[in-house]
C-alpha cells in the first residue's frame, strides 16, 4: 500500500515540503518530499523537546481522503494537514480529533536552542530625562511676632530627579512578559503583554502573542550585551500590540552612557561589568548633558580611573551630588 501513497497524496492536492503545527503539548512536523512516497511525521514534546520521528522504517502508514495515519507499536497518530486537525490514541480506540495551529517550522526545529534564551530576563531598556527641580514658591509675608521656621526642604540639598520610561522583560513559567512603564509628573502607568518564546537558534527567536499565535516578532541577540526587536512579521495580526507600545527596539544587559558592544577603554569595560555602575554612568551624563565642559571633564576623569571600580564609584558620586 505504501507504494501508492505518493500517487494518492498527489491526487488529493497535498503540497510537498514540510508543514508544522502546534498542539497543546506537542509540536507536529509533517514532511512530504519529492513525490511523497515516504511521508514523515515528527512529534516534539514541548516540555523536554524529545522528538519521535515516524516514517516507513518504523511505522505503518496509510492515507485516505487527506488523512495520514501512522501506526507505531500500540499507538496511532492521524494528521490532516489541509484541515489542520490531529489525533493520537491507541489502535483499539476511536480517534478524537482536535484543531491545531499552523506555525512556522522554524519554531519546531529551534527547540533544541531554548537553553540559550534562559537569560532573556536580564535585558531591559531605560529611557530617562532629568526633571528640573521646582523651587518652592515664596509664601506671602504675614506680620507676626514669631520668626518663621526654616522648612526642611530649604535646609536639605535636592538630589537630581530622573523621570522617563522603562522596558522590562520577565519570565512567568512558560511565558515571556514584556512590560512598559511610563513615569511622568509623579504618576506611573504600566502596560504588559505575554508572549511565547520560539527559538530559531542560539541568537535568533520568534516571540508570538499568547492570545494571537499568528502574530510573530523576530528578536535577535546582536551581541553579548544587546537584544534587538525586529519588524513585525505579520503586521495585520500585530496591530493591537503595536498600538500598545509595549516593546522597545533595543534591550540591553547593562546600559551605561555608551554602547557596551563597542567598549574598548579600561573604564568602559569595567563599567559594562557592573550594572549599578552602568546606571550611575548613564545618569551622570544625563545630568551633565546641558554643560558640555563638565561632561568632557567627567569623561576625561573617568578614563583616568582606568578599571579601578572604587575610583569610578567615587567619581560618579561626586558628579551626581546636587
Amino acid at each position: 500500500m505504501r507504494v501508492f501513497v505518493g500517487l494518492l497524496v498527489w491526487g488529493l492536492g497535498v503540497g510537498f515540503g514540510a508543514e508544522c503545527f502546534e498542539a497543546q503539548s506537542l509540536y507536529v512536523k509533517f514532511e512530504c518530499q519529492a513525490q511523497c512516497q515516504n511521508p514523515t511525521l515528527s512529534l516534539i514534546n514541548k516540555e523536554d523537546s524529545i522528538s519521535t520521528k515516524l516514517d516507513e522504517s518504523n511505522a505503518q502508514i496509510s492515507v485516505s481522503e487527506g488523512f495520514f495515519s501512522f501506526a507505531h507499536k500500540q499507538n496511532v497518530y492521524i494528521l490532516a494537514p489541509s484541515k489542520a486537525i490531529f489525533a493520537q490514541g491507541t489502535q483499539n480506540e476511536e480517534p478524537s480529533f482536535t484543531q491545531i495551529q499552523p506555525i512556522s517550522c522554524a519554531y519546531v526545529d529551534g527547540q533544541r536552542f531554548s537553553k540559550s534564551w534562559e537569560d532573556i530576563s536580564a535585558f531591559s531598556y531605560t529611557k530617562q530625562i532629568l526633571k528640573p527641580i521646582q523651587e518652592p514658591q515664596e509664601a506671602p509675608l504675614i506680620p507676626t511676632d514669631t520668626p518663621p521656621k526654616a522648612s526642611l526642604d530649604s535646609q536639605s540639598p535636592k538630589s537630581p530627579q530622573f523621570q522617563g520610561e522603562s522596558y522590562i522583560i520577565s519570565l512567568q513559567q512558560d511565558r515571556v512578559i514584556f512590560r512598559h512603564t511610563l513615569q511622568n509628573n509623579g504618576g506611573e502607568s504600566t502596560k504588559s503583554e505575554a508572549f511565547i518564546l520560539k527559538p530559531l537558534n542560539s541568537t535568533q527567536a520568534y516571540i508570538t502573542q499568547a492570545q494571537t499565535p499568528e502574530c510573530g516578532i523576530m528578536i535577535e541577540k546582536r551581541d553579548a550585551y544587546s537584544l534587538q526587536i525586529n519588524s513585525f512579521q505579520n503586521k495585520s495580526a500585530c496591530e493591537a500590540l503595536y498600538a500598545k507600545g509595549v516593546l522597545a527596539p533595543m534591550y540591553y544587559k547593562v546600559q551605561p552612557s555608551f554602547e557596551c558592544a563597542k567598549a574598548q577603554s579600561p573604564d568602559e569595560i569595567a563599567i559594562c561589568q557592573d550594572s549599578e555602575l552602568a546606571k550611575a554612568d548613564r545618569e551622570t551624563l544625563i545630568l551633565l548633558e546641558s554643560t558640555k565642559e563638565r561632561a568632557q571633564d567627567y569623561i576625561a576623569r573617568r578614563q583616568e580611573c582606568q578599571d579601578d571600580t572604587k575610583c569610578l564609584q567615587s567619581l560618579v558620586a561626586e558628579f551626581l551630588q546636587p
